[in-house]
């Protein structure tokens, strides 16, 4: 609510005259009430939305009256490919495909599967491909495998990068189905697992490949910075330089080191074996959905006139306080008998005239409160009920005569309806 405020004030002999007048002129007001009844991973509140992380499976449960949410779906990432000996390397692991709805329909609870990342390769083995995410019917695609040797990275949602011998002859990354390739390995250099964004680079002259780019979504900046399912780098083996993982991909090894796992919930490729070493463990999946809180309206209506009169003589001295109750009040809660909320009401923004204290009450408040800056309980213990046209009361009292004086402002009151303290 927006309430408008003047203050006139006179001296001299008979006094100081004080008169206040709140007309109310926006009629109605848009708030966010927490939503009630929502569950399923970890819950979290970022300004006006509701968020639900998934790091291992479970089951979204939204709160009444949500239908549509904003989901992320990051299936888990590669392993990067072992290596045996010195002239060999492996290569990185794929990212793990990522689905993006920013409003997608749901009609209940929804089934949420988070998958693990692959296994690093031991020896001259490849790596193990991630595994499959899912939110209900949205299902994401694990990152495949890095290879070793010989062998060519598996395909996945990213493909894994193609290992490598001594020979010059590249041996391929295996095909991203829903992301990006694997790069080829080759000369002791593996390649780099294919990324989200980018596909995975192909071995260099000096250096092993590096991992393609990951996405980012800054709307869940929570994890990694928003930045998922980044390639793995190539291990490099003999005195070559291992490729970069990105964005959540493990950095691959360089001569008789192991491949670094891609950062947990990344969906991120991990690192290829350098020389006699194994591949780093590709990281698991998540799942995050998000949604704007349930909103509630809360309308104030009618003008309030509040006046304090010439009656003022002295200090201490003047008229009761003046009431108006032209002026009422709905609103409407989602929470539950378990969960209630509370009407807050405050001065947000301008501030009363020295000496002058403005009161509000209501039937369903337990007692009057006085409108401050700082926030104070109104009406509390409401749960899923609305009361319709609760009158408000204004009160205007003289707290301290010698302080009036005139001049004008603008007064703005706030009424918030939030959860109930614990």
């Amino acid at each position: 609510m927006r309430a408008e405020t003047a203050a006139q004030g006179r001296s001299g002999r008979k006094g100081t005259f004080a008169r206040l007048l709140v007309p109310v002129v926006i009629l109605s007001w848009s708030l966010v009430a927490r939503a009630a009844g929502e569950s399923g991973g970890i819950v979290t509140y970022e300004e006006d939305y509701v968020v639900h992380t998934f790091t291992a499976g479970g089951t979204l449960v939204p709160p009444a009256g949500v239908t549509r949410v904003e989901v992320l779906v990051v299936a888990g990432g590669g392993g990067g490919g072992g290596s045996n000996n010195a002239r060999r390397a492996g290569g990185g692991g794929g990212g793990g495909e990522v689905i993006y709805e920013p409003s997608f329909e749901i009609s209940g609870p929804v089934t949420v599967t988070v998958g693990a990342g692959g296994q690093g390769g031991a020896g001259n083995a490849v790596g193990g491909s991630g595994g499959d995410a899912a939110f209900g019917p949205l299902v994401a695609r694990g990152g495949g495998g890095g290879g070793s040797g010989n062998t060519g990275g598996l395909e996945g949602g990213s493909g894994g990068g193609g290992g490598a011998t001594n020979s010059a002859n590249p041996i391929p990354g295996g095909s991203g189905s829903a992301g990006n390739d694997g790069g080829s390995g080759r000369s002791s250099k593996g390649g780099g697992g294919g990324g989200a964004a980018g596909a995975g680079g192909a071995a260099l002259a000096a250096a092993a490949g590096e991992g393609g780019a990951g996405l980012h979504l800054p709307q869940f900046a929570h994890v990694n910075g928003g930045w998922f399912a980044g390639g793995g780098g190539g291990g490099a083996g003999l005195a070559y330089a291992p490729g970069a993982g990105n964005h959540g991909g493990g950095n691959g090894g360089p001569s008789g080191a192991p491949g670094v796992p891609a950062l947990p919930n990344t969906g991120g490729g991990g690192g290829g074996a350098g020389g006699n070493g194994a591949g780093g463990s590709g990281a698991s999946g998540i799942v995050i959905v998000r949604y704007l809180a349930r909103q509630t309206a809360l309308r104030v209506y009618n003008d309030v006139s509040l006046a304090i009169g010439p009656a003022i003589v002295a200090a201490g001295q003047g008229p009761e306080p003046v009431s108006d109750a032209s002026s009422s009040m709905d609103w409407s809660s989602a929470a539950g008998p378990d969960s209630p909320n509370k009407i807050q009401v405050r001065i947000a923004g301008g501030a009363l005239p020295p000496g002058l204290r403005l009161g509000v009450d209501t039937d369903r408040a337990p007692a009057p409160v006085v409108v401050e800056e700082t926030a104070r309980d109104f009406v509390t213990g409401i749960g899923s009920e609305s009361a319709t046209g609760q009158a408000l009361r204004y009160t205007l009292e003289v707290t301290d005569f010698g302080a009036l004086s005139g001049g004008s402002t603008s007064l703005f009151i706030e009424y918030t309806l939030t959860a109930q303290d614990p």
